[in-house]
């Protein structure tokens, strides 16, 4: 392979690392997964299995994330069981999670956030958990789950696009509900305004009949 020829003449480490992942995406993005893997295995160190050698640990991610997308969501979490040791794991865990939703793998990308250790990082995911459930019109799971995501500023992000996603199906009020909670349980700067920017001005008009709605303080 002439990619890989080239690939062996990088002098520095980390792009070669980049170059590694690139080439296995490149072969899981053109439907060649065992082939992927195959490349994987030939650029480690000798003597080393997948999963168990240094330079190979980034590319292996990456590998495991493009085989989710790819619909292989049992090999990526194989792939993924083999980085123990990775200081590249909880990132890899985190982006494999988000892809699972993005291909509505919902019972996987729930099984790998709550694997995950940092706490901003866990509810991120699982504020992108109750989108894609909610699109998937799962809309009662949504909510409770965009209820219980811990971090304020992601909870927010969470309620607002479950919100949404209730109004276009026709239950603004309900997305007024959960816009009202998040508007009583978050800072001004927890607002996800970038999300504002972007919504229909029927779910704006909510908004603002939300916080109209709400009870004075003091």
């Amino acid at each position: 392979m002439g990619a890989e020829r080239l690939m062996r003449v990088i002098p520095h480490q980390k792009h070669r690392e980049r170059a590694m992942g690139g080439i296995a995406v490149a072969l899981v993005e053109a439907a060649d997964h065992d082939a992927a893997e195959r490349f994987v295995r030939r650029t480690s160190r000798p003597g080393h299995v997948l999963g168990a050698f240094d330079v190979g640990l980034p590319v292996l991610g990456e590998l495991a994330v493009a085989l989710a997308g790819a619909g292989r969501g049992a090999r990526a979490e194989e792939i993924v069981g083999t980085m123990t040791t990775s200081p590249h794991l909880g990132r890899v865990i985190v982006r494999l999670a988000v892809t699972f939703v993005e291909v509505g793998d919902f019972v996987r990308a729930e099984r790998a956030a709550r694997t995950i250790r940092d706490p901003d990082d866990q509810a991120y995911v699982w504020s992108r958990l109750a989108e894609g459930l909610a699109r998937a019109g799962e809309h009662e799971r949504a909510e409770q789950l965009a209820l219980s995501v811990a971090k304020p500023a992601y909870q927010a992000q969470a309620l607002f696009a479950v919100a949404e996603v209730l109004h276009e199906a026709g239950h603004p009020g309900r997305g007024r509900s959960l816009i009202a909670t998040a508007l009583c349980g978050t800072f001004l700067d927890d607002l996800p305004l970038d999300r504002l920017s972007g919504t229909a001005p029927e779910v704006l008009r909510s908004l603002f009949d939300a916080v109209l709605s709400r009870p004075a303080s003091g």
